[in-house]
C-alpha cells in the first residue's frame, strides 16, 4: 500500500505539469476593469500616493506567450510575452510596464514613468479560453 503511494504522487506531479505547459499553447481573452480611476504609487495596503495619471478599462487575447492589450479609447494595441508560473504575468514590449492577473482574477498593474513607478488593480472577467 505504502509502495503505491510513493508512485502515484511523482504521478501527479507530472500530470500537473504537463498541465501547465500544454495550458500555455491555448488562447484566453479577459476584459478587465480597475477598481479605481487614478493609478496611485503603492496599492498593496491602499491607494498611497495618488497620482493624475487616470486609468482605463482594457482587453487582454493572449495566445500561447502573445498578449495584446487595447485600453479603452486607445487606437494602439499593445503587444507582451506572458510568463505563466503561478499568475498570467503580461510584460509589454519596448517598456517596463506590466500587467498581472491572478488565478482569482484579480489583476494589478504596473507602469513606470518619469515621476516613478505607479499602479492600479481591479478585476477581470474571462471572456473565452
Amino acid at each position: 500500500m505504502m509502495t503505491r503511494s510513493l508512485l502515484v504522487a511523482p504521478l501527479l506531479l507530472v500530470i500537473c505539469l504537463f498541465r501547465s505547459a500544454g495550458a500555455e499553447d491555448g488562447w484566453h481573452s479577459f476584459s478587465c476593469e480597475p477598481a479605481l480611476p487614478i493609478f496611485c504609487r503603492n496599492i498593496h495596503v491602499g491607494c498611497a500616493g495618488a497620482t493624475k495619471i487616470r486609468t482605463s478599462a482594457f482587453e487582454v487575447v493572449i495566445a500561447g506567450a502573445d498578449a495584446r492589450v487595447t485600453f479603452a479609447g486607445a487606437d494602439t494595441v499593445l503587444h507582451g510575452r506572458v510568463s505563466n508560473v503561478r499568475d498570467l504575468v503580461i510584460r509589454l514590449h519596448n517598456s517596463r510596464d506590466w500587467i498581472r492577473i491572478q488565478h482569482d482574477k484579480r489583476f494589478s498593474h504596473r507602469i513606470y514613468r518619469k515621476r516613478g513607478a505607479a499602479m492600479s488593480f481591479g478585476t477581470c472577467v474571462r471572456q473565452t479560453g
